[in-house]
């Protein structure tokens, strides 16, 4: 799958070039957390979108939603996306988000943003941070949330205008609990398949 120049969004890559592959993020981890047990994830805020959360008011000023890491793994959070649709959940033309978005890590007691105060100094325009989900932003290192911690975000609405949004996290859940493994089933095997052998098992 190839992701094009266009769209709105952070990291691009040209036509005929692949999106990153999880190898290349996955070694930059420690060798004990790039041999335990991953899983495909994404966790979602949503403003509305589904019925889901609180409907992004008129002309909002830092409206806060969260989502909560599961307690079972740690997330590895590799790329970023949304949503952004009318309050009838229809497209919206050019799809250009126009917002301020702040994210805060429950676990780190940090900020994910440090901005100017022309931005309200823990946020930045959604577009500079958040792709779309045909071509989500890449983060330059992947940024990992420990179990039960809390993404919490903030959203500025700069339309007079009431709107649909869903912030998407996308990554892998690591399970650094055997007993939580979900590849604990090849630990008895040996060969390319086996845990931590480099196969399918150990990635």
């Amino acid at each position: 799958m190839n992701a094009g120049m266009g769209g709105s969004g952070g990291n691009r890559f040209p036509n005929g070039l692949p999106w990153p592959a999880a190898t290349s993020y996955i070694a930059m981890l420690p060798p004990a957390v790039q041999r335990a047990g991953k899983q495909l994830f994404t966790y979602t805020i949503p403003y509305g979108i589904g019925g889901l959360g609180t409907t992004l008011a008129a002309s909002a000023v830092g409206q806060q939603a969260s989502v909560q890491i599961m307690a079972d793994s740690y997330f590895l959070c590799v790329a970023l996306a949304r949503a952004y649709l009318t309050n009838a959940g229809a497209s919206i033309s050019p799809n250009i988000a126009l917002a301020l978005v702040g994210i805060f890590d429950s676990a780190s007691g940090s900020q994910l943003i440090g901005a100017g105060a022309q931005t309200g100094g823990a946020a930045t325009y959604v577009e500079n941070l958040f792709g779309t989900a045909q071509n989500p932003s890449y983060l330059p290192q992947p940024y990992v949330f420990r179990p039960s911690a809390t993404i919490s975000i903030a959203v500025t609405n700069l339309e007079a205008t009431s709107r649909w949004y869903e912030f998407a996290f996308i990554g892998f859940k690591i399970f650094l609990n055997r007993a939580q493994d979900p590849f604990a089933a090849f630990s008895s095997l040996t060969g390319p398949m086996a845990v931590g052998a480099g196969g399918v098992a150990g990635q």
